[in-house]
C-alpha cells in the first residue's frame, strides 16, 4: 500500500516547516501532538539495520520495545512497513516513501542542534567525509593528518574517492555518499552558492626533460606526434583537449588513460610518451624525477578547482571550519621546471 494523498501532504509539509520559518501550522502541531516522535528514530533505524535485534541495541532498546515501536507505526502508517523474510525485514513500498522523508526530517533535526554551538576543533569527535580524487587526496590527505595531530586529536578525516566532473551531478553524489565536503574540479565555472572557488587549474602537460627538452612549451608536432598518456578523473567526458583538436581538425594517439597518478611518476621517465594534466597535478608528478610541466601549443580555458558542499549543513559550525582547512591544504603549488638529469 503506499501512502494516501493526505499522509504524502502531511509528510511534505512536516519537511518544509524544517526549512522555513512559516505560521503556526495548527493542523501538523494537533498530529505530531499524537505521535511519539522516538518512533521516527526506531523506524529510520529499522529501514537501515533490517533487524529488529540490531535495530534494539543501535537504540540501547529492548527487542520487545522496538518490536512495540513497530506495531504503532504499522497503525499510524496503515502499512506492515517491513515484512519478515530470511533476509530480515524488507521494507514495503511504503516505507521507501516514508524513509526518504523522515530521513530529510532526522537531518534539518541535527542541524538545528549544531548550528549555534562554536567548533571547538581540539575537544571535537566528529568525523568529517571528504570526497576528492586520486591526485587531490595526494596534497590533501597529508596536510589534514598533520593538522589533526597538533591541533585536532579526536578527530577523523574520512577520505573517499569521488568523481564531480559536472556540478549538475554533484548534489547527488555528495547526498548519496554522505560526503561532508567535495573537491572538484570542474570544466566552467558554476553559479552555485555552495561552491567557493579555490584557484584555476592551467592544463599542460607531463614529459621527461631529457627527451623534450627545456622549452616551456611543447610544439604542435611534437605534441601531435608523440602518444599520451592521459591523466584525468573524467573518464564519463570527452577529453577537452581531444576535443579541442577536433576543432583543429587533427587528432592525437592515446594508449592509457588513468585516474591514478603514482603509475604515471613510474612510466613517463625516460620514456617518449607525453601526459596531459593540470598544473596541480603535475606539482604532485615532477617532484624528485626528471619529470617537467609544458605548456601547450594551443589554448585551452583552465580547469576550476573549488569545493563543493550539501546547501543543508551551509551554517554547520564544523563545515565551515572543514571548507577553511581544505582550503589551505588546496592552496596551488607550482610544477617548477626539472632539471635536466642526464644519463
Amino acid at each position: 500500500m503506499l501512502l494516501s494523498n493526505d499522509q504524502i501532504t502531511f509528510m511534505n509539509n512536516t519537511e518544509r516547516s524544517l526549512l522555513m520559518p512559516t505560521e503556526t501550522n495548527d493542523h501538523l502541531i494537533s498530529k505530531l501532538n499524537k505521535i511519539n516522535l522516538s518512533l521516527m528514530l526506531v523506524f529510520y533505524t529499522l529501514y537501515r539495520e533490517r533487524h529488529l535485534t540490531q535495530t534494539a541495541e543501535k537504540l540501547c532498546l529492548s527487542q520487545p520495545a522496538v518490536s512495540h515501536s513497530l506495531k504503532k507505526l504499522r497503525h499510524i502508517f496503515n502499512d506492515e512497513l517491513f515484512i519478515k523474510t530470511a533476509d530480515g525485514m524488507m521494507p514495503t513500498p511504503t516505507s521507501h516513501q516514508i524513509d526518504s522523508a523522515i530521513e530529510k526530517g532526522l537531518f534539518y533535526f541535527e542541524q538545528a542542534l549544531t548550528m549555534n554551538r562554536d567548533f571547538d576543533q581540539g575537544s571535537s569527535t566528529r568525523e568529517f567525509k571528504i570526497g576528492l580524487t586520486d591526485f587531490m587526496n595526494q596534497q590533501v590527505q597529508p596536510y589534514l593528518i598533520r593538522h589533526a595531530l597538533k591541533h585536532a586529536p579526536h578527530i577523523c578525516f574520512n577520505f573517499l574517492p569521488a568523481k564531480i566532473a559536472r556540478i549538475e551531478e554533484s548534489e547527488n553524489v555528495i547526498r548519496a555518499m554522505d560526503l561532508d565536503i567535495a573537491i572538484a574540479q570542474l570544466k566552467h565555472l558554476p553559479q552555485d552558492s555552495c561552491f567557493e572557488l579555490l584557484f584555476e587549474d592551467p592544463i599542460g602537460c607531463v614529459a621527461d626533460i631529457n627527451l623534450f627538452g627545456t622549452s616551456d612549451e611543447i610544439s604542435m608536432e611534437v605534441f601531435l606526434a608523440t602518444p599520451h598518456v592521459v591523466l584525468s578523473h573524467r573518464e564519463d567526458l570527452p577529453s577537452i583537449i581531444t576535443q579541442k583538436l577536433k576543432q583543429l581538425g587533427v587528432t592525437r594517439t592515446a594508449i592509457a588513460k588513468t585516474s591514478h597518478v603514482t603509475p604515471v611518476t613510474k612510466v613517463l621517465p625516460n620514456a617518449r610518451l607525453l601526459s596531459p594534466c593540470s598544473e596541480s597535478m603535475a606539482a604532485m608528478i615532477c617532484p624528485g624525477t626528471s619529470l617537467k610541466f609544458y605548456r601547450l601549443p594551443f589554448e585551452v580555458s583552465p580547469f576550476k578547482v573549488g569545493l563543493l558542499w550539501d546547501i543543508r549543513k551551509d551554517n554547520d559550525p564544523g563545515i565551515r571550519w572543514l571548507r577553511r582547512l581544505v582550503g589551505d591544504a588546496m592552496e596551488p603549488k607550482s610544477a617548477t621546471p626539472q632539471t635536466a638529469h642526464h644519463s
